[in-house]
C-alpha cells in the first residue's frame, strides 16, 4: 500500500514537471512576441525621429534663404538649374 502511494505522488510530481513545462513554453513564446512588438515600435520610433530630423534642418535651410537675399537669389538659381561659378558655390 506504500509503494502504491508513493507511485501516485511521483505521477503526480511528473504531471506539474510537464505542467511546468508548458507553462515556461508559453511565457517564453509570449516574451518573445512582446520583444518583436517592441522592436517594431522601436523601428517606427527611429523613422519619425529621422524624418523630423530632416523636416527642422529643410526648415532652418529656407528660413535662411529667407533671411538673406544673396542667398535666396542663389537658391532660386540652383533651383531652376541656372550653372553656378566658383564664387557662387
Amino acid at each position: 500500500m506504500a509503494s502504491g502511494g508513493g507511485m501516485a505522488v511521483k505521477e503526480k510530481l511528473q504531471e506539474y514537471a510537464l505542467l511546468a513545462e508548458i507553462i515556461s513554453a508559453v511565457a517564453i513564446i509570449a516574451s518573445l512576441l512582446f520583444v518583436g512588438v517592441q522592436l517594431k515600435q522601436n523601428d517606427k520610433t527611429n523613422q519619425v525621429n529621422a524624418c523630423q530630423a530632416l523636416t527642422s534642418e529643410s526648415i532652418d535651410s529656407l528660413y535662411q534663404v529667407a533671411l538673406d537675399r544673396e542667398v535666396a537669389t542663389l537658391f532660386a538659381a540652383g533651383q531652376a538649374g541656372d550653372e553656378l561659378d566658383e564664387i557662387d558655390t
